[in-house]
């Protein structure tokens, strides 16, 4: 059986939740991907510039930023296109892995 709350509960969670601070830009945790997006432009010049992409991921491990050069790949590619020539969209179960 699965645990019960008094209602109350929820206003006091919520009063808890605005609360919180809000945190500057710098002290945000961003998600790998998001992270990996936001530096495409960047790692595509680093490839075009001759540079591989397990040597980007070596110079990311040394400022402890542990990423695989298959992530990197995934990331950096433009989305595989359908037979109709429209973009694949990532479904909800493949974007969560």
């Amino acid at each position: 059986m699965p645990k019960l709350y008094a209602a109350a509960t929820v206003d006091t969670a919520r009063s808890l939740l605005k609360e919180l601070p809000e945190k500057p830009p710098e002290q945000r945790a961003v998600p790998l991907s998001e992270l990996i997006k936001q530096l495409r432009p960047e790692i595509q010049e680093a490839v075009s510039r001759g540079n591989s992409l397990e040597e980007i991921a070596e110079r990311f491990r040394s400022i402890d930023l542990n990423v695989s050069v298959g992530t990197l790949r995934n990331y950096i590619r433009p989305p595989k296109k359908r037979a109709n020539g429209a973009p694949r969209r990532r479904s909800a179960a493949n974007s969560a892995t």
